[in-house]
């Protein structure tokens, strides 16, 4: 054996003996939930730290897996109390979020995820994850911040354009709206998920003919009652009798109710009526937003 060799031999021979133990796998295959509570009922109080924190956040995870959120942010909660590196803290303020999130704990949810938004800057999904539940609880401004701070780490991602624009048509700035909903369909996102969003920003603006032939591409044969009846009632506000009477057919067709059917028959009614003067036209057409 060449010296070179010996001594790499010596060196590798020397790590293996200073490896602590904590950094061998603590179990030789995927611990069920029983082994890691034995586990961790097994350590002394204030002993073994870092065991301790690998055994709750697996806990945690596995719990996650199973749907039992409650208890996984318990254990994930108990991970963060023994104070772990950043890297760990990713992971357990992601998971712990997405528990609140998932049991409804919306406040706790968005605290956690402001956490690893802010521990993971560069990735795009922490940004959306935070503006998403921002945008729940109608925080609209700060939704829109974290979206373009998401839209600037992935440009080219459809969704937050399209994210954005719902986001501006629910401020009610319409402009901004059609703006990102209009970069998202250059994108080449969704078309049908676009389209109904357009819609209602076209019918926020007034522009009910607009809205409702971007509407009568979100229907289809899927689609519930209400959807087909918003088409009759955003024809019919936007003189378009023949999408109108597509819609009504649907509706027969879907075997919807007397009472529903009756409802969308006066609506059409009403859209037919012959206003001598524009007023009487606005009259008509108010008529027909109050019943829908």
């Amino acid at each position: 054996m060449t010296s070179r060799v010996a001594r790499l031999v010596l060196i590798a021979l020397f790590c293996a003996a200073a490896s602590p133990a904590g950094a061998r796998p603590l179990f030789s295959s995927a611990p069920t939930e029983e082994q890691l509570t034995a586990r961790l009922n097994a350590i002394p109080d204030g002993k073994r730290r870092g065991e301790r924190l690998k055994l709750l956040d697996e806990l945690g995870t596995l719990l996650y897996k199973k749907g039992r959120m409650v208890e996984a942010s318990q254990a994930f909660e108990a991970a963060l109390d023994l104070d772990p590196g950043r890297k760990a803290r990713k992971h357990i303020y992601l998971y712990l979020g997405k528990s609140y999130e998932s049991s409804g704990r919306i406040d706790k949810a968005i605290d956690a995820y402001e956490k690893i938004a802010d521990l993971d800057e560069s990735n795009w999904r922490r940004q959306r994850d935070l503006a998403v539940l921002y945008e729940q609880v109608m925080l609209y401004r700060q939704a829109i911040d974290r979206y373009e701070k998401a839209a600037k780490l992935r440009p080219r991602e459809g969704s937050l354009y399209a994210a954005m624009g719902r986001t501006w048509r629910k401020c009610n700035l319409l402009e901004r709206a059609e703006a990102d909903l209009k970069t998202a369909e250059d994108l080449g996102y969704d078309k049908v998920a676009l389209r109904c969003e357009q819609s209602r920003v076209y019918e926020g603006e007034g522009r009910f003919a607009d809205a409702a032939s971007a509407w009568s591409e979100c229907v289809g044969s899927g689609s519930a009652d209400a959807a087909w009846g918003k088409l009759v009632y955003l024809a019919m506000l936007g003189g378009n009798d023949a999408l109108a009477q597509a819609g009504l057919a649907r509706l027969r067709e879907m075997k919807a109710s007397e009472e529903t059917l009756a409802f969308y028959n006066e609506l059409v009614r009403l859209g037919h009526e012959k206003p001598s003067r524009v007023a009487q036209g606005e009259t008509r057409n108010r008529q027909i937003k109050t019943m829908f």
